[in-house]
């Protein structure tokens, strides 16, 4: 098996069933073989050559997506609204409305008996 250092991106494809998921294609540095990460690379049956329509385009000549580069975002603020949450979710949990709901419907039982 090959090391991950040995392969070169060559593109991105987007998966016509999953919306939002990609198949990358790599080159290997030394063979040039094209490997994909996509199920029908991977799982490849029987004695045909491993291959997918990724990659096939590829060898063809077609130009997939290029990768895009990795952006450096700032940290958000998202600690603090789950701390936010947090809080209100312990401050329900104190309530505890649901201990009052016997006595309420007994009250209820009550006038309506």
């Amino acid at each position: 098996m090959s090391q991950s250092n040995d392969l070169n991106e060559v593109g991105q494809f987007p998966s016509k069933s999953s919306a939002g998921k990609f198949y990358i294609v790599k080159r290997h540095r030394d063979t040039g073989a094209l490997s994909c990460d996509c199920p029908a690379w991977r799982f490849k049956k029987g004695d045909r050559e491993r291959t997918c329509k990724h990659v096939q385009t590829v060898a063809a000549g077609a130009t997939p997506l290029p990768t895009p580069p990795v952006v450096e975002m700032e940290p958000q603020a998202t600690d603090d609204v789950v701390a936010g949450l947090m809080a209100d979710i312990e401050q329900a949990r104190e309530k505890k409305p649901w201990q009052g709901l016997g006595q309420a419907l007994q009250k209820y039982n009550a006038q309506t008996l």
